[in-house]
């Protein structure tokens, strides 16, 4: 996901998903370090495991998104790297927003 936009997609992604935004993502996979959720059909959403939810870890089975769930997420930061989001989908983080309000795409 994500390696092969060009710069000006890149680009054009970061405006869509600007950093403090909501996000709606679909969970694509779940590996030790978090979770991979697709921002559309080729950029990759992280969120990393301590960003799932609030308080303690490691998570239990069913506080894991299951693969294929539609998730709601605060866009945290534009990975240095290469064309991927971090994300976080912590209530505390999430706040009270709701899809379709100003500063959620």
């Amino acid at each position: 996901m994500g390696a092969g936009l060009s710069d000006s997609e890149w680009a054009e992604a970061k405006n869509r998903f600007p950093v403090g935004s909501l996000a709606e993502g679909t969970v694509l996979a779940e590996l030790p370090m978090g979770i991979w959720t697709t921002l559309g059909e080729r950029l990759a959403g992280e969120i990393e495991v301590d960003s799932i939810i609030d308080g303690r870890l490691p998570l239990l089975g069913p506080e894991w998104p299951p693969i294929g769930s539609l998730v709601r997420a605060r866009v945290l930061d534009h990975h240095p790297d290469g064309p991927r989001v971090r994300l976080s989908m912590k209530p505390s983080v999430v706040g009270e927003h709701q899809l379709g309000e100003p500063g959620v795409c």
